[in-house]
């Protein structure tokens, strides 16, 4: 052990708080300056927990990986931490090195929702994500880790769960549950025929569940101006394939051959060679060179090349 000492005893004496060399706490918790004092050494460290508590180190590696943090970051998170006058009356006795171990939460449907819910959310940050049920294998495990895909489920799940003994030894068992998906999509606010076309005025977002949807909605700019070709009942999702997928460009026309940088664009007429959507790779024939050109088709008589 390392003391580090901010001043000499002075007449207010000095309190000595102890840091443990080895600390577990949750995966992906944020770990502070207070959770590394030794319990013994709590009572001489009250006067200053809110700043200890206050001085976040890092995040606690993901479950079953450890990392340490050295002597010379601690000290610098306590300078950082404690006042001029806290440095005249605490002492700290600092290990070379402290090791952050990550330890499973105590396994109940609140913490298994909430780690569901995280790493669901991040795969679609425009979706809300709700855990609607969660049923959890029966037993005590004091060791445990979930293999979370990195798919979205359509409503119900069943993921494995792997628990240790304390010899290290795994066993396998399920963790089953049902989600809901919701996302802001296009509501048909009136009925809408085949052959109509679509007026900003027809549709609004709302909230809806997505879970089990096997097409995806369209975007503002793609409705407005859209045909129907699939009729949709008022207060229903407009989908992409309720709408006809108009050619951007037919073979023949003239087009406007584009391509830019962050601070400049320069654009050409060419002939396209084969009709396409907005989405598509085109060739296209150059009118002055007469040479072959291939772009990615961005709007109406519009190509883009890289």
């Amino acid at each position: 052990m390392l003391s580090f000492l901010f001043i000499a005893q002075t007449s207010f004496g000095v309190q000595l708080i102890e840091l443990q060399s080895e600390v577990q706490a949750p995966p992906n918790s944020s770990l502070s300056l207070w959770d590394l004092v030794e319990p013994a050494s709590a009572k001489n460290a009250n006067d200053i927990q809110s700043k200890l508590v206050g001085q976040s180190l890092m995040v606690v590696p993901a479950l079953g990986e450890r990392t340490e943090l050295s002597f010379q970051s601690i000290a610098d998170h306590l300078k950082l931490a404690l006042s001029s006058t806290d440095r005249l009356i605490y002492k700290f006795s600092i290990p070379r090195r402290v090791t952050i171990q990550s330890q499973s939460p105590k396994l109940t449907k609140e913490v298994v929702s909430e780690i569901l819910k995280r790493e669901w959310q991040a795969l679609c940050d425009k979706c809300q994500i709700e855990i609607l049920d969660v049923t959890l294998p029966i037993g005590e495990f004091a060791k445990w880790q979930m293999d979370v895909p990195k798919t979205l489920p359509r409503g119900s799940f069943n993921l494995p769960l792997i628990s240790y003994d304390p010899t290290g030894k795994e066993s396998r068992f399920w963790v089953q549950g049902r989600l809901d998906i919701l996302k802001e999509v296009p509501i048909a606010q009136r009925a809408l025929y085949v052959g109509e076309r679509v007026r900003e005025e027809d549709f609004k977002y709302s909230l809806r569940s997505i879970t089990h949807a096997t097409d995806g909605a369209p975007s503002k700019e793609f409705l407005v101006g859209g045909m129907v070709k699939t009729p949709v009942a008022a207060n229903q999702v407009i989908w992409s394939q309720n709408l006809l997928r108009e050619k951007a460009l037919k073979k023949g026309d003239m087009v406007r051959v584009i391509t830019q940088g962050k601070m400049w664009e320069l654009s050409a007429p060419a002939i396209a060679e084969q009709d396409g959507e907005v989405g598509d790779t085109v060739t296209l024939k150059n009118l002055s060179s007469q040479k072959k050109l291939t772009g990615l088709v961005v709007g109406k008589g519009e190509v883009e090349i890289k």
